[in-house]
């Protein structure tokens, strides 16, 4: 299985140890007969945005001159993330087309601080099969007052994504993938394979600024 090139969007205060420890994770490959990392790591973020340039502007910069080179975002959903404003920017910019690049496949992986709070999600048979083997815990969720209960801390533009398009995005522990790292190879090649087709909303206007507050997203 191809390594695929990979974008990781955390909030540094919450998930910097975790993410050093996402990038130094091997499996062992039976093909090569060797330890492989699971992905290439092209989340190096060098500078700041200007937050007074236009949404389109913002999202333009981010995908082409920051995340360029990957072809997959993988987020490390903590308590605070949907607070962040880069995040949701770096979740905007991966869900669209620009002149230069196309869109990313999306995997959340939902951090330790949050694990037992809130759910996991498995679009298709075979995520569902990797996330989890206890099919009698699935279950199916229509509604946004649902979505927002099983997902208290996923970003709004994710939640979007699960209600207005259905879109497929997997969501996993963190201990699932400490237990076995080879699940994550084999969601970031499905979110890659499926990216071109994956349809993402874009309901939810850009956050302007960092907040704790009960409506962070503002025009």
């Amino acid at each position: 299985m191809n390594r695929h090139k990979v974008f990781i969007s955390f909030h540094h205060a919450e998930a910097d140890e975790y993410k050093k420890e996402l990038i130094n994770l091997e499996y062992f490959d039976e093909e090569t007969k060797e330890y492989q990392k699971l992905f290439l790591d092209y989340s190096v973020f060098d500078g700041e945005i200007d937050g007074n340039l236009s949404p389109d502007k913002i999202f333009e910069t981010i995908r082409d001159e920051h995340i360029r080179d990957a072809t997959v975002l993988i987020l490390l959903c903590t308590k605070k993330a949907k607070a962040r404003k880069y995040i949701d920017w770096e979740l905007a910019s991966a869900m669209r087309d620009t002149k230069r690049n196309k869109k990313m496949g999306i995997v959340i992986i939902n951090m330790p601080d949050i694990e037992g709070e809130q759910c996991v999600h498995a679009p298709t048979k075979e995520e569902k099969s990797i996330i989890s083997k206890v099919s009698k815990d699935w279950f199916h969720i229509d509604s946004r007052a649902e979505y927002e209960k099983y997902f208290p801390y996923m970003p709004k533009r994710i939640l979007d994504c699960f209600i207005d398009k259905h879109s497929e995005i997997a969501v996993v522990n963190w201990s699932t993938i400490i237990s076995n790292p080879k699940l994550l190879v084999q969601l970031i090649d499905i979110a890659y394979k499926r990216k071109a087709d994956v349809e993402y909303s874009f309901a939810s206007p850009t956050m302007q600024k960092n907040s704790p507050s009960r409506n962070p997203y503002m025009f």
